[in-house]
């Protein structure tokens, strides 16, 4: 099985249309208003509310990946931000196995 793990929180109004596109697979959360819950459920994808122990949302989201990660059964897996992302081909072809990927924007 194949993994889209992401982490999403503070979606409103304003913000929405930066994530509709993506959702897919799994995405963590520490809350997500109920409206929105509905609506990224109806893509296929799993939400999971994961408690934060503190504000460090950057550091305490790579621990909630790993939790999931050990418990889960998956060949391979992207974390990726969960707004304004758009695969154009299937990410998943162009992973070779026993692999580490790490991109950002802006490398060449």
């Amino acid at each position: 099985m194949n993994l889209y793990l992401t982490w999403a929180n503070n979606i409103d109004d304003l913000n929405w249309n930066q994530y509709q596109v993506y959702f897919s697979s799994v995405c963590l959360t520490d809350g997500i208003n109920s409206k929105y819950i509905s609506k990224i459920e109806e893509y296929g994808c799993e939400i999971i509310t994961e408690p934060r122990k503190n504000k460090k949302i950057f550091t305490n989201r790579w621990h909630s990946f790993w939790k999931y990660l050990s418990k889960s059964n998956c060949d391979k897996v992207i974390i990726t931000d969960s707004r304004d992302i758009l695969f154009q081909h299937d990410p998943f072809s162009y992973c070779p196995e026993f692999a580490v990927g790490v991109c950002c924007e802006g490398f060449e």
